[in-house]
């Protein structure tokens, strides 16, 4: 479930269509820093006394409350193609208080808290930490898949409001949602808990709308989203996720992920919780836009001394 602003993976949207979309990206993500600075985006976010601890998320699932949440570790893996060496790691941990992800590539930890719905972005390596409001993914999201769909690219207004074929195999153990530009294909897993599949939509959701939001639009969180609404209707969560992207120029670009379950939490995971929680209470907050210049800085340097 990793999210940085350079994460391993196939982008959406092709060098044209990224050109295309750098204006009003830059523009949006300004407009939202206003607000955010305000403080008028951020008191929308505060959940009422009637609502905190119960989020609706985007795929129309109610996240579980704190005291009935299941704690459950995942392990994923990201290749392209048929590759055996993955070009991503991460640990997701889902605990009481939040979900807690853990990317190898850059270090990053990414902290959901859905009672506040709070994400939270660090960089120990880097001494920062940024976060976003749930509401200021939403509407940054709302906003550029209204623009996008108003433009004539069929690639990029496919990407803001995707639509597929769904088929279903025996008992929901595969999903397969087609389209000529993106196909999903998905072996899944039906928990014991029947309230994990929606909880693990929840935080995938909104991991792929910070996603959306971290890399400017090149990867949009809308098809991802309507992955997840079939994951929740079918009561299941992924076990392997193989998607081929059909760009506008070039050969079908293939990625697959895989997810190990399991469905308790360790020592070992506790303690890194528990540092997580250090690390938030310890780091300098910044805002959004200043940390993603630092870490991309650092990461181009270290990609210029190999």
């Amino acid at each position: 479930m990793g999210v940085s602003a350079r994460q391993p993976g196939s982008r959406h949207l092709g060098v044209r269509q990224r050109g295309t979309t750098f204006a009003f990206v830059s523009a949006l993500l300004l407009a939202l820093c206003v607000l955010a600075a305000d403080g008028r985006v951020a008191a929308a976010a505060e959940p009422d006394a009637d609502t905190a601890g119960s989020q609706t998320t985007a795929t129309g699932a109610v996240a579980s409350d704190a005291a009935d949440a299941i704690e459950f570790r995942v392990e994923n893996r990201v290749y392209v193609a048929d590759d055996t060496d993955p070009i991503s790691t991460s640990t997701t941990l889902f605990a009481v208080d939040g979900v807690y992800d853990f990317l190898t590539e850059t270090g990053e930890t990414t902290i959901y808290e859905p009672a506040s719905g709070r994400l939270v972005v660090m960089a120990p390596r880097d001494q920062l930490r940024t976060q976003w409001q749930t509401s200021q993914l939403a509407e940054y999201n709302h906003q550029f898949q209204k623009w996008a769909e108003s433009q004539s690219d069929p690639q990029l207004s496919f990407f803001a409001a995707p639509e597929f074929s769904e088929t279903r195999g025996r008992a929901g153990k595969s999903i397969r949602l087609s389209s000529d530009l993106l196909v999903y294909e998905v072996d899944t897993l039906r928990p014991d808990e029947k309230s994990t599949a929606a909880r693990y939509a929840d935080a995938s959701d909104w991991f792929a709308q910070l996603a959306g939001v971290r890399t400017a639009g090149e990867r949009p969180p809308f098809a991802r989203l309507r992955l997840d609404e079939s994951l929740v209707q079918v009561g299941v969560v992924p076990r392997e996720v193989r998607k081929r992207l059909v760009p506008a120029r070039g050969p079908a670009i293939r990625v697959r992920s895989t997810h190990e379950y399991a469905w308790s939490l360790t020592a070992a995971d506790q303690r890194r919780i528990d540092e997580a929680r250090r690390q938030l209470a310890a780091l300098p907050a910044v805002e959004p836009a200043e940390y993603e210049r630092r870490i991309v800085e650092r990461l181009s340097n270290a990609d210029r001394r190999r």
